[in-house]
């Protein structure tokens, strides 16, 4: 059986990351591999301004946190027998890669929750993963009838769909969009039709074709995309496609 590692976070929606895990258990055999980070930064956070001067936490304020997220670990340990998952729950102390990196050798693909806006977070997992990833969106979770590919015709994305057909070889109908990739030149196209996969083929072009993208991505379950470039900082600094297409896009992200 296959193993998604799902990232669960003080701030973590819950529920819908517990729908999701149903759906892909139930639809696709996923066995679920919770986790709990307590990330170690918090120790080194500066408490709100006080009379104009920043000061350390207290000892008090630290117990109230701990009780809030000691609070949230037990909701989670009860939301999971909710949904009838029998996995116990691990908690863990620490830098959040360096945590997920070592599960991550048992898991199969890890999911988590993706950010309006990229963070540090996402991105030391993105520059470091070595293995396939589900950022939800904006709702749960609960169907795979409709797939977006994003395509530029590069290794990445091309990299991505291999990924994603490997987890999920029972799915055999793709939409592939593309901004200004003409169909005749597009490779991963020609790579599906091979596989006797049913793959449509829309290109934009022109003003307003990034806008019409995202629109369009309003309709579908999933979009998948390749990682992004090794030059993180100027890809967000420069807010090149990859980076828009996961901060903008309300559906949820395949990455592989």
């Amino acid at each position: 059986m296959k193993r998604m590692l799902m990232i669960f976070e003080f701030n973590s929606n819950v529920d819908k990351m517990l729908e999701s895990a149903l759906f892909l258990r139930t639809s696709y055999g996923l066995e679920l591999v919770p986790i709990y980070i307590k990330d170690i930064k918090r120790t080194g956070i500066i408490s709100p301004v006080s009379q104009g001067l920043a000061v350390n936490y207290n000892d008090i304020y630290i117990t109230q946190q701990d009780e809030f997220e000691k609070s949230r670990i037990d909701m989670l340990k009860s939301k999971l027998k909710e949904y009838q998952f029998k996995e116990e729950l691990n908690v863990e102390f620490g830098f959040l890669w360096d945590t997920v990196k070592e599960y991550l050798k048992e898991a199969d693909i890890l999911v988590f929750e993706k950010e309006q806006i990229t963070t540090d977070r996402t991105l030391s997992i993105l520059k470091n993963v070595y293995k396939p990833i589900i950022m939800l969106g904006e709702n749960s979770l609960n169907s795979l009838n409709r797939i977006m590919i994003s395509s530029d015709d590069g290794v990445k994305v091309n990299r991505s769909v291999y990924e994603f057909l490997n987890l999920f070889n029972q799915i055999k109908k793709f939409d592939i969009y593309s901004i200004s990739v003409k169909e005749s030149e597009n490779r991963l196209l020609n790579y599906l039709k091979n596989k006797d996969i049913d793959a449509n083929y829309f290109e934009f072009d022109g003003d307003g074709a990034e806008a019409k993208y995202f629109e369009k991505t309003k309709e579908y379950d999933m979009v998948i995309m390749g990682n992004l470039s090794r030059s993180y900082l100027f890809e967000k600094l420069t807010r090149r496609k990859g980076i828009n297409i996961m901060e903008q896009v309300k559906a949820t992200v395949f990455i592989g």
